[in-house]
């Protein structure tokens, strides 16, 4: 790696302020290469064996193999890098990636940055808060095509463009008004009468050079009613609808004084905390130690358990009940991200970042939770690699869940997003099959970004092909045809 190539790849965010040592062991790993529009850098079945650092340019992903590439899951800018997969061992990148317009890239061998990461666990720790980074973006912007209208993402899409906070500014649109509608999940009519409507509120379009004026971000800001309002308003004290009441009371510890350590976990709790993705391939020995000072809390149903915006300080693994992590609109309007049970861990991405918890956190019922500290756990993330790479995986596989999610809620409609939900719900793979929903079809209906009225008339779509239900349990005629219909 020559020098002018080691310059760029330490400006990247994941490596600046690395030692130039720690770069120098990278020496002969990494190359460059030019490309053009349309070039494929690698499939989603691909044996995922390179990190791809955008050095100029932009990568689209997509959810889909090289064969259709429709489904487009996040455009990759100058800086950021994709195929994280090399690093995580999951085996193949998961999402396929073409190169939009001019570009060069830095592709580094994923063995020899395994092998770097092994020592500096400072860059294993930067890898994860830029993991950590994506998701929080991920679920804000899955929030967003739930709560907000058409016109109001766009303009929270050109409010990401500048660094302007009040007054007029001038954005540079990257790439062609129509991926900007795939990418937002509109038709490119949809995006049309978006910026028409956005003229009311001082923004204007110049189709020469693919540029947009701004008269007054701040307004725009107002339009859009920006989420990040919410969090300033929880790092103030809380947002003014917090629901239930429950304040900010947080959990409350099944015990008194210090965290129990593990002689608390009884033989089934352990197991569950055993059988949970975050852990696996632990020994036991190790995962003892790693669970070792950590607190069993109780909750009791519709109990607060963090806000938005709290330091993130801890994570948790549900040992029995259900947690709802949802995100407030500045109205106080509520948006589901996930329902998580027993055996599910939530909240860990959050304690590589410093911008405090993404979401809500409320118990769904009444629930144990086993809480580990964030301080103690990074000192035994830094004692133990296997269990950081561990947790790259599960943060990896989470993303590409995001991934998809958001590609639902951008393409599908509200009849194809239950049938996927639905098909998540059963292990068949052919024939009938029957399930049994385990949370009220209002819980379900906002999970997939609609409201109840909609979920009803969704079901009477899918009774068409033979889906039947009868009041929390639904038989599927063919789980075949409900595939086909769901575009799987």
């Amino acid at each position: 790696m020559n020098k002018e190539v080691m310059a760029e790849v330490w400006r990247c965010p994941l490596c600046t302020g690395l030692p130039p040592e720690c770069l120098a062991k990278l020496d002969g790993h990494v190359t460059t290469s030019r490309h053009v529009s349309g070039d494929l850098l690698f499939s989603k079945e691909m044996p995922a064996d390179r990190l791809i650092i955008v050095l100029e340019g932009h990568v689209i992903l997509y959810l889909d193999d090289a064969g259709s590439r429709n489904r487009i899951a996040r455009i990759v800018a100058a800086g950021e890098t994709c195929g994280e997969a090399a690093i995580c061992g999951l085996g193949t990148y998961g999402v396929t990636a073409e190169v939009l317009g001019p570009t060069r890239i830095a592709a580094v061998s994923g063995a020899a940055l395994c092998d770097v990461l092994a020592e500096r666990f400072d860059l294993m720790l930067r890898l994860l808060t830029v993991l950590s980074v994506q998701l929080r973006a991920l679920i804000r912007e899955i929030a967003d095509l739930k709560m907000k209208s058409a016109a109001q993402r766009l303009g929270l899409y050109l409010l990401g463009l500048t660094d302007v906070q009040r007054g007029p500014a001038r954005v540079q649109l990257p790439y062609m008004k129509r991926l900007m509608a795939e990418a937002l999940g509109m038709q490119p009519e949809t995006l049309s009468r978006a910026f028409t409507k956005l003229q009311a509120v001082g923004v204007r379009t110049d189709s020469d050079d693919n540029a947009c004026a701004i008269d007054d971000v701040a307004a725009l800001r107002h339009f859009c009613k920006d989420a990040s309002v919410e969090a300033e308003d929880a790092r103030a004290g809380g947002p003014p609808n917090l629901p239930h009441g429950a304040g900010r009371a947080g959990v409350r510890a099944s015990g008194h004084g210090d965290p129990p350590s593990r002689t608390h976990l009884n033989d089934a709790d352990f197991d569950v905390v055993r059988h949970a993705p975050l852990f696996a391939g632990l020994a036991a020995d190790e995962l003892a130690d790693l669970v070792d000072g950590a607190g069993i809390h109780v909750s009791a149903k519709r109990q607060h358990i963090f806000s938005a915006g709290d330091p993130a300080d801890a994570f948790f693994v549900v040992l029995e009940g259900a947690v709802k992590l949802f995100v407030l609109s500045p109205e106080g309007c509520e948006t589901i991200i996930e329902v998580v049970r027993a055996g599910a861990t939530f909240a860990e991405a959050a304690i590589f970042a410093s911008a405090g918890y993404p979401v809500h956190a409320e118990a769904f019922e009444d629930t144990r939770l086993l809480r580990i500290h964030r301080h103690d756990f990074l000192a035994k993330l830094r004692r133990n690699p296997s269990l950081a790479l561990q947790m790259f995986v599960s943060l990896g596989q989470w993303q590409l869940l995001l991934m998809g999610e958001m590609w639902q809620l951008k393409a599908q409609t509200p009849a194809q997003r239950l049938a996927w939900t639905l098909l998540k719900l059963t292990t068949a793979c052919s024939g009938p099959a029957t399930i049994t929903l385990r949370d009220p079809k209002s819980v379900v209906a906002a999970r997939i970004g609609i409201t109840p009225e909609s979920l009803s008339r969704a079901l009477t779509r899918l009774a068409n092909l033979g889906v039947e239900t009868r009041g929390n349990e639904i038989t599927i005629a063919s789980i075949e045809d409900l595939r086909r219909f769901a575009g799987l």
